[in-house]
């Protein structure tokens, strides 16, 4: 089955949003800054820390400011 639950979705997402910092060579304080995050905040996404929900305003601001579309965040990154 193709089903997808939440918990793996999420994972998804943030192993997704990592993958754009390391390929465009950021640190989380500037990439974070960027999107208006802390450096915390991004570690702690990143390490599956940050407890409550991603939502779809952060999902947003990122792929704007980074300009990917949104829906790579959910399967993969491409640089373009």
């Amino acid at each position: 089955s193709s089903d997808v639950c939440s918990s793996d979705l999420r994972e998804i997402v943030v192993l997704n949003i990592k993958k754009l910092r390391l390929n465009l060579n950021l640190d989380e304080v500037e990439f974070g800054r960027r999107i208006g995050k802390t450096e915390s905040f991004i570690k702690k996404l990143e390490q599956n820390k940050y407890t409550r929900e991603v939502n779809i305003e952060l999902l947003s601001r990122i792929s704007n400011v980074y300009d990917i579309d949104i829906k790579d965040l959910f399967d993969g990154i491409t640089i373009k």
